[in-house]
């Protein structure tokens, strides 16, 4: 009697395509700890590991007078994924949006994290990951509205919506990053 042929198998004779992992979360953050060491804003915990998210960022203050490009000396990403299919080299990139003389949004990207590599097998696809791009002197050369996303290769993933971090220049005397 032959045997049937086993899911790995299957799987390596034939491998699907990749599929580009969906983002079930996306926080832009201070601060990002595996472990509770002090009160924290949020508390996510997955597979018995808490992370704690600190000071969850939507705007950055442009100190009053400062002339020039602006930056931010780290920031966090916290992403989870999930639902992916395949190998993937995901980073966070940012895009600076603003408005033209015609009205239309232009955007560029203006940095991008390292990249860190994932993999998503076809028996735990739905498992999520969680990902933290920790990432240092982030600049902002104008003031406006920036968007993390979330990059395989050069596909962004898939998202609810975009996670959006604005730049004013109204802000306090400090600079301070504020959330």
């Amino acid at each position: 009697m032959p045997v049937a042929p086993s899911i790995d198998d299957l799987m390596t004779a034939n491998p699907p395509e990749p599929v580009v992992p969906v983002i079930r979360l996306m926080v832009v953050c201070n601060e990002l700890v595996l472990g509770l060491p002090a009160p924290r804003t949020g508390v996510i915990d997955l597979a018995d590991t808490r992370w704690s998210i600190e000071e969850p960022l939507t705007d950055v203050y442009i100190p009053q007078g400062m002339e020039g490009e602006f930056g931010v000396e780290e920031l966090h990403v916290l992403a989870i994924v999930s639902g992916g299919l395949g190998e993937f080299d995901v980073q966070v990139q940012i895009f600076h949006q603003q408005l033209n003389e015609d009205g239309n949004i232009e955007e560029r990207s203006s940095f991008r994290s390292r990249q860190v590599p994932i993999e998503f097998e076809a028996a735990n696809r739905n498992m999520s990951q969680i990902l933290d791009f920790h990432m240092k002197s982030v600049p902002f050369v104008d003031p406006g509205q920036y968007e993390f996303r979330l990059m395989a290769g050069k596909v962004p993933c898939v998202a609810d919506g975009p996670t959006i971090l604005r730049v004013l220049t109204n802000g306090d005397l400090m600079g301070e990053v504020k959330s």
